[in-house]
């Protein structure tokens, strides 16, 4: 939800879109090959943070909400991902891979300078600032959220998940005082606040919830659609829309394979070829096992199991 609470932006296969609060017609403002996730507006509304795969990692990119102003924020091979605005518009907290594992990070918008606000072994992702801006939950291994404060740099568990259970996408209530995310439990998707379902009987995305502007209603997806809801309420209303994807459809002849056939053929998927150290013979991946072969005569297989996937011998 934008916050001024009249546009909704999304993503859609791998598009960014914004359309009106009510519903309507989308308008897409990224091309086919950016493959966007993770859309947050900045708090003046003047531009949409989100993360994309579009130079083969996950980068930060910005781009106002009529198309215009496209720019990417973060480059080199690390995953920067999950991008949130800083409550004052000044910085974007993320999710990153620089330290070896998943950890938060912070990036001044103005410097470009990046930071590090909590990063351990464990794996910390989907960050969310606090409605103050002094702190920031996130998740810890699926399993757990926890808060860190960005004045002391004190951190503790908020939410600890049953055994079985995943937790995902955590969002702030607008006062400060609750914290809203997914569950995955026993094949359910549901939502929860600090420990108790919020709602249940619908397959909920796992991915944080919106709130709009006054903090009455929010924003999420579940069962394929976009819904609006009041917290604490059994009613929800569904954001109709309408977006237009061009499909191209290829125009080449289809060729015809037998795979059913007994007669003996060729082996043509033939993998990870690798030498001996005496250079006699050669050790390779094919028909999903091992096999060796002194140079000139017959391959034999090693393990003969059809259950495991083998691959790269050395």
């Amino acid at each position: 939800m934008s916050p001024d609470g009249k546009r909704i932006a999304m993503d859609l296969v791998g598009v960014l879109w914004v359309l009106p609060a009510p519903g309507g017609r989308a308008r897409r403002l990224t091309g086919d090959l950016f493959d966007i996730a993770q859309p947050d507006w900045a708090p003046d509304g003047s531009a949409i943070a989100f993360q994309s795969y579009r130079t083969g990692s996950f980068d930060l990119w910005t781009i106002r909400p009529d198309g215009s102003g496209l720019r990417k924020l973060t480059s080199g091979p690390f995953d920067h991902r999950e991008p949130r605005y800083s409550p004052d518009g000044r910085a974007l907290a993320f999710s990153g891979d620089r330290g070896g594992s998943y950890g938060i990070h912070r990036l001044d918008l103005a410097s470009g300078a990046i930071s590090t606000i909590t990063d351990t072994s464990l794996e910390e992702y989907e960050p969310a600032w606090s409605p103050d801006g002094t702190r920031i939950a996130f998740v810890v291994a699926n399993t757990r959220i926890d808060v860190v404060s960005l004045v002391t740099g004190a951190r503790s568990t908020r939410v600890e998940a049953p055994a079985g259970q995943v937790i995902h996408g955590p969002e702030w209530t607008p006062d400060g005082s609750g914290i809203l995310y997914q569950v995955t439990l026993d094949g359910r998707s549901e939502l929860w606040r600090d420990g108790r379902p919020e709602i249940t009987g619908e397959e909920v995305f796992p991915f944080r919830v919106s709130f709009g502007p006054g903090g009455e209603h929010f924003g999420y997806g579940s069962d394929g659609v976009i819904h609006r809801r009041a917290l604490g309420s059994a009613s929800r209303s569904a954001i109709g829309f309408s977006a237009a994807v061009t499909l191209t459809t290829p125009d080449y002849r289809k060729r015809r394979r037998d795979f059913t056939s007994p007669q003996p053929r060729p082996v043509l998927g033939i993998g990870s070829p690798v030498l001996s150290p005496d250079g006699q013979s050669v050790a390779f991946r094919a028909l999903n096992d091992i096999w060796t072969m002194r140079i000139g005569q017959p391959p034999r297989p090693l393990t003969k199991n059809p259950t495991w996937w083998k691959s790269d011998p050395a």
